[in-house]
């Protein structure tokens, strides 16, 4: 038989501090992951390599996740497709996911600002922005974004799981979440230039006004994050887990105010 976690909705969350608190974490840590990726994406002397545009994301996604492991509990996010996900498989609720995909994308636009501001004009290039390459149609854009979405996605859930059942599983957290992004990023960026987070390519785009198959970044990830939660929710979650559910998330609302 396959058993469900419920989806919830969580508006009472709205009038607690640590949802803001959260919410704050996650604009810092979109900003400074999409900094740090399109930064990576500088020409300061040509084509910046697919090597190095993958070790910045997936150095950055792990230091983001290791700041913020005490301040967004279990995880912070940094990326619209893991709070969607995290909704389908019942770790976070509908509002909480509706403010962090806003802050998210709000994080991305100024940490893109910031690096406009501070790079020469030379070696800005489109700061960053992805489209899909030559050759690439939109249809092979959108499912190579779903599919790798959906990898990293479900690598981010599986941890989410550790972190909650497993106090040790903390030391390896930002290593396991940082190489499935490497990994993702090397196979992704020479098709598509790497969205593989709707808000990673929202800021480049509004700061470079490059919408080209700008749609094919929101679409393709958000149908890999949608599949992997249901997924997770329904076939992948730990059968362990299921006997510590209830006691986990009755002492986490023993916390909150």
């Amino acid at each position: 038989m396959i058993r469900c976690r419920k989806l919830k909705v969580g508006a009472r969350e709205v009038f607690t501090g640590h949802l803001w608190v959260s919410a704050f974490a996650e604009y810092a840590a979109t900003l400074f992951f999409v900094f740090a990726v399109s930064g990576s994406s500088l020409r300061w002397e040509g084509t910046p390599s697919s090597l190095k545009i993958s070790l910045a994301a997936g150095l950055a996604s792990s230091l983001v996740t290791q700041a913020f492991r005490w301040v967004c509990k279990p995880l912070v996010h940094a990326n619209p497709c893991v709070s969607f996900a995290a909704f389908l498989s019942g770790d976070t609720g509908l509002v909480a996911m509706a403010i962090y995909i806003v802050v998210q994308c709000f994080g991305a636009i100024t940490g893109v600002a910031l690096l406009r501001v501070m790079s020469p004009e030379h070696a800005r290039g489109i700061l960053g922005a992805t489209i899909p390459a030559s050759g690439t149609s939109s249809l092979q854009a959108v499912g190579t974004e779903a599919v790798l979405t959906l990898f990293l996605v479900l690598a981010v859930l599986a941890t989410l799981d550790a972190v909650k059942y497993d106090p040790h599983a903390r030391l390896d957290v930002s290593v396991a979440v940082g190489l499935a992004t490497i990994v993702c990023y090397l196979i992704a960026v020479p098709l598509t230039g790497a969205g593989l987070n709707p808000a990673r390519s929202l800021g480049p785009a509004v700061l470079s006004k490059m919408w080209e198959s700008h749609w094919v970044y929101w679409c393709g990830p958000m149908v890999g994050a949608g599949v992997a939660g249901i997924l997770y929710n329904t076939l992948l979650h730990s059968r362990s887990a299921w006997q510590r559910t209830d006691t986990y998330d009755s002492e986490e609302s023993s916390l909150k105010p």
